[in-house]
């Protein structure tokens, strides 16, 4: 018996070192690590949010919504009866808007949902501005696998969608360190400013007019947020508007 022990520890050691010798991504997200142990027992090779997905829709092997394993379901019709019944469409009013955060509280009759910023859809790209307290939207409910005591609304869409722009944009700079920062456009959307990136046309001789508070005028290109790969805004062909008392001489500059 204490052979059979010792040979069962030493094979999976052997196995634990032969899966730490590899890197082990989730399938679907090459930068996402997946959990090693669930894939040793299983072969599952999904990160976190993967798992939670597949789990929800009743092809994983954890509980689906009402707290049961599929496994101890009668069928896997009940399962999709299941996923089937939160995917019908709730409406309700955005209570709450974390911007730096993206995401929003959603509130309805029968409760209060959270809603990330990448699950609206038909948005502009880059474009969150329409995403305002007292909008209202309709979206579907992804059945809950985790403890958070709110539920997550999926598919989000917005009844009216605000029209915007990207060409000939003024902002104002909210934030600026050295040669790079943020500002708000007109519109009310973040914007990414950088005096090489951006492509300034203005002469380099005003740039010491750039600090908080200074206003430019750009175009408006969408690229990936490097940690998120949210989209985000940045300045392009961007101009210094000068302050009132320069504007004499020759508005932008």
């Amino acid at each position: 018996m204490q052979e059979a022990t010792t040979n069962l520890i030493a094979e999976r050691c052997a196995r634990a070192k032969e899966y730490d010798a590899q890197a082990l991504a989730c399938r679907n997200h090459p930068d996402r690590p997946c959990n090693r142990s669930n894939y040793v027992r299983t072969g599952c090779q999904l990160c976190k949010f993967c798992k939670r997905k597949e789990d929800a829709r009743g092809v994983g092997m954890e509980s689906v919504g009402a707290g049961r394993g599929v496994a101890e379901m009668e069928s896997q019709a009940e399962a999709e009866a299941l996923w089937a019944a939160h995917e019908s469409t709730n409406f309700g009013t955005v209570l709450r808007v974390v911007r730096e955060r993206g995401f929003c509280i959603i509130q309805t009759l029968g409760g209060t949902y959270f809603g990330h910023f990448n699950e609206f859809i038909d948005l502009p790209p880059g474009h969150f501005c329409s995403i305002q307290a007292g909008a209202q939207v309709s979206f579907q409910v992804e059945p809950k696998t985790h403890d958070r005591d709110l539920q997550k609304a999926t598919r989000i869409a917005l009844q009216h969608i605000l029209p915007v722009s990207n060409e000939q944009v003024e902002s104002v700079l909210t934030k600026w360190e050295d040669r790079c920062g943020f500002a708000t456009a007109s519109c009310g959307c973040d914007v990414y400013v950088h005096i090489e990136g951006s492509e300034f046309l203005t002469d380099p001789e005003y740039f010491g007019h750039l600090k908080v508070g200074a206003r430019i005028m750009s175009d408006l290109q969408v690229t990936a947020h490097i940690k998120t790969n949210r989209p985000r805004l940045k300045a392009i062909r961007a101009e210094i508007l000068v302050p009132d008392e320069e504007e004499e001489h020759g508005g932008p500059v």
